[in-house]
């Protein structure tokens, strides 16, 4: 028996079995493949694989957050049908009684599904399995590490900022110096920007001043790490390094040069001067 409750706003299908249903059935679901995360764009399967015990299918259901999205039934002269204005485009052509194939996944595919599976009269027993299913968007590029100075010296201060553009869920930015992650007071987070696709883009800024130990054979690597994280492991990992070098500034050095340059050209002058003067000088004083 199903009945039906709302929890949240959303309705959700609960099956209830009753007991002696429950043991002259032996309908039962051995293995669903829901992925955990699927790219937007790209189709995608979920399979429900069920053993029927001897007895006949009455129906395969897919439900989405609590609404069906496919049907499959044997004995009906449509066996297939799908309702796309729940909002799932199910390609029926490639969908059959374990399987259901997914078109074009938007971001609004993300939530829980369920297969449900009934055996006909006279059980009519059911059973279920679920998972949850999140689209993501990888960025298109990886991390843009903007600021800072090709060329530092010990005491300068380093400001830079790192940012990964447009996607879904925001990327988790990681700085690192020389390898090493910095401690968080050198960090500015600001909140992610949310374009109209929902996608996100976010920055980390780094800022602190440079000691000796910073530089390791006169260079200095900064390094920023962006990744969409899951709890068996990244789903996408980009890094961007930068390399710095020890001494002033180039334009500043260039700026020194081009002063000590102009300095020595006047002292040349003042020179060749103070020899005409002398010159002219020792005329007079003769005559």
């Amino acid at each position: 028996m199903i009945h039906f409750r709302r929890a949240g706003g959303q309705s959700w299908a609960i099956v209830v079995l009753e007991t002696k249903q429950k043991a002259a059935c032996s309908l039962s679901i051995y293995e669903v493949d829901i992925p955990r995360h699927i790219r937007r764009g790209e189709d995608t399967y979920l399979s429900c694989l069920f053993d029927l015990g001897g007895q006949q299918l009455y129906a395969t259901k897919w439900y989405k957050d609590g609404k069906e999205i496919y049907r499959y039934e044997p004995s009906n002269a449509v066996q297939k049908k799908s309702f796309p204005e729940n909002g799932i485009t199910v390609d029926l052509d490639s969908s059959n009684a374990t399987h259901v194939r997914l078109s074009a996944p938007t971001l609004r595919y993300s939530g829980g599904y369920v297969c449900e599976v009934s055996l006909d009269k006279p059980t009519f027993a059911t059973e279920q399995g679920k998972g949850n299913v999140r689209v993501v968007v990888f960025p298109s590029d990886g991390p843009i590490i903007t600021g800072g100075n090709p060329r530092y010296e010990v005491g300068d201060r380093v400001t830079v900022n790192c940012t990964s553009f447009r996607s879904q869920p925001a990327a988790q930015l990681a700085w690192y110096i020389n390898n090493e992650r910095p401690s968080f007071t050198h960090l500015k987070l600001w909140p992610p920007s949310i374009d109209d696709d929902d996608l996100q883009t976010v920055t980390v800024g780094l800022s602190f001043r440079v000691r000796p130990r910073h530089f390791r054979a006169g260079d200095l690597k900064l390094k920023c790490v962006s990744q969409l994280e899951d709890p068996l492991g990244p789903l996408y990992w980009r890094s961007r390094e930068l390399s710095v070098a020890e001494g002033r500034p180039l334009e500043l050095s260039r700026r020194t040069e081009d002063t000590s340059a102009a300095r020595d050209s006047k002292c040349t002058l003042c020179q060749e001067l103070a020899r005409w003067i002398f010159f002219a000088v020792g005329i007079i004083l003769a005559r």
